[in-house]
């Protein structure tokens, strides 16, 4: 690596996420952006955890981490870590975008200031514009990306949406491990309503179900897992909101009788998609949702449902 060498902007992510991490940096045109994969043969030769802390520590003018809590555990990661932390203690806090991919711990050492970025709940386009913002704070100059650049991000999207295609068109996997992670993700928001608000639930899954009523009498929340190839090609969780009492797969099965059939109040789909970043979510409306935001959405509205007491 060149001694000398200055980077606009240095990203540092987990393994994973290096598709994203290629992503941000393909849409900062003119700048010239650091990711350890684009810079493998500079750093051939060298003391590599070495010169990674030199990016960091001295030879980056904004930084970028990609956080999740595994970050700062890894061998590169931790280095990078305490490079980051020493860029920051010298002055470089206006310069450090924190982009929160996974909800989880934090670095203690990490104040709680506006250079956090929820992924999340904001986007792809929105950490663009941040980080641009805080390349032009730091003097940078930021430019719009040629017809050239945008052909090629465009193409690499249709790539990736290929690929995310094939995948769900040739196997259910895909669905079926997601959808198990939002049951779960349903459930445990479910139990910490029990514990914490003392609202009491029947609650109950299958392998393409789940069910959570509200005691005694609803309202309830179904959700099914679809996955169908062919004309109709389909790869979904089908949300169902009902006013009154949905039995669960169990009570189902042991004959459970019910004196009045609910009403569907509200229907819809999550379809799976992929993004990077987000890895397998949830799109609904035009909205890209982790899974743990697609769980919040669908337990908020059984919440605002049961609390609502509305009759419409």
């Amino acid at each position: 690596m060149e001694p000398d060498k200055k980077y606009d902007v240095a990203i540092s992510f987990l393994a994973d996420d290096e598709p994203l991490a290629k992503k941000l940096g393909a849409a900062l045109p003119g700048l010239e952006v650091f990711i350890y994969s684009k810079h493998q043969e500079q750093l051939a030769g060298t003391d590599g955890l070495e010169s990674f802390r030199e990016v960091f520590r001295h030879r980056a003018c904004v930084v970028v981490v990609l956080h999740r809590p595994r970050w700062g555990q890894t061998r590169w990661t931790k280095v990078e870590e305490i490079a980051i932390k020493e860029f920051c203690l010298d002055g470089g806090w206006p310069r450090l975008m924190f982009v929160v991919l996974e909800k989880g711990e934090l670095p203690r050492w990490l104040p709680e200031t506006n250079i956090r970025f929820d992924y999340d709940a904001f986007g792809f386009d929105e950490l663009v514009g941040a980080v641009k913002a805080r390349c032009l704070e730091a003097g940078l100059v930021v430019r719009p990306p040629s017809a050239v650049e945008l052909a090629k991000a465009a193409a690499e999207d249709e790539r990736f949406q290929a690929e995310t295609e094939y995948l769900i068109r040739n196997s259910p996997g895909p669905l079926r491990e997601t959808a198990d992670a939002l049951f779960s993700s349903v459930e445990q928001r479910m139990g910490e309503i029990e514990r914490d608000a003392g609202m009491a639930s029947h609650r109950g899954s299958t392998g393409d179900q789940y069910v959570a009523a509200f005691s005694p009498d609803g309202p309830s929340l179904q959700l099914l897992r679809n996955w169908t190839m062919g004309i109709e090609r389909r790869a979904a969780v089908v949300y169902r909101l009902w006013r009154g009492r949905q039995p669960t797969p169990a009570e189902w099965a042991r004959g459970f009788v019910q004196i009045e059939a609910p009403e569907e109040i509200r229907k819809g789909d999550l379809n799976l998609t992929r993004a990077p970043g987000l890895g397998w979510c949830w799109k609904n409306a035009g909205r890209v949702m982790s899974t743990e935001t697609a769980a919040e959405f669908l337990v908020g509205m059984l919440v605002k449902e049961r609390t609502s007491g509305r009759r419409d």
